[in-house]
């Protein structure tokens, strides 16, 4: 079976994917009934509807043709590395780290923080 739409299949793989991790992750936790939901309940049933969206998305792209099917495009490193990098920086000025003796600096300085980091993703950089 050829692939119509790449952009199309690759999102949709990728909620899938998502999907079921996080569905699978969720029952780790007491799931419960709809009338007495547990911590896992919400989590579970939104990995489930994540993963089935992402499904009828990878479906529809390997049977229908839309828009113009482009074919998927170069990763963008840059923006990639400056929010993943923006969103380790949140969490280390957040909560410290005591193995290396690195304090804790809280809330308001690690997102600005990360503001300043993620918005360096675009290539211009912010005015100060």
């Amino acid at each position: 079976m050829q692939i119509k739409n790449q952009v199309d299949f690759y999102s949709g793989l990728m909620f899938l994917v998502m999907g079921i991790a996080f569905a699978w992750g969720a029952t780790n936790y007491n799931v419960g009934d709809a009338a007495r939901m547990g911590p896992g309940y919400f989590p579970l049933l939104l990995g489930t509807i994540m993963a089935l969206i992402g499904l009828l998305i990878a479906v529809k792209a390997l049977v229908l043709t839309s828009g113009n099917g482009d074919k998927m495009g170069p990763w963008a490193w840059r923006p990639l590395c400056y929010i993943i990098g923006a969103n380790f920086v949140f969490g280390l000025l957040l909560a410290g780290m005591r193995s290396i003796s690195f304090p804790a600096f809280g809330l308001i300085v690690a997102i600005y923080a990360l503001t300043f980091i993620a918005s360096m993703a675009h290539g211009i950089p912010p005015n100060l």
